[in-house]
């Protein structure tokens, strides 16, 4: 009987400890995932501004042409929203075409 007990109580310790260790190092976990999640994202916009951005901005995003440089004050100071629509749907007359999926376009809302 005092041989299931001891079982009982390491197997309980065993547990305990685990969680704990886990509970320890479970915020360092998030923030590397959350780090390698932002970096996987970073590379993929660099790849899509590559293909689909660079032609008309420029490589560094300096314009050419007639096309707009992207570091200005309008598109700095331009809310989220905004320039979310701007690029889902292209601007009207003008070379910006729309480029989300539900616009006929190539890419989905996470893109």
């Amino acid at each position: 009987m005092r041989q299931h007990y001891f079982i009982g109580f390491t197997a309980a310790l065993i547990l305990t400890t685990a969680l704990g260790l886990y509970m320890a190092f479970e915020p360092t976990r998030q923030t590397q995932a959350q780090q390698d999640l932002l970096a996987e994202q970073v590379e993929e916009g660099q790849v899509l501004y590559a293909e689909d951005c660079a032609v008309c901005h420029g490589a560094a995003g300096e314009g050419l042409g007639a096309n707009p440089p992207l570091d200005s004050v309008g598109l700095r100071d331009m809310d989220y929203d905004t320039l979310y629509k701007v690029i889902a749907r292209g601007r009207y007359n003008t070379a910006m075409p729309a480029w989300s999926v539900t616009d006929d376009g190539p890419l989905n809302d996470a893109q």
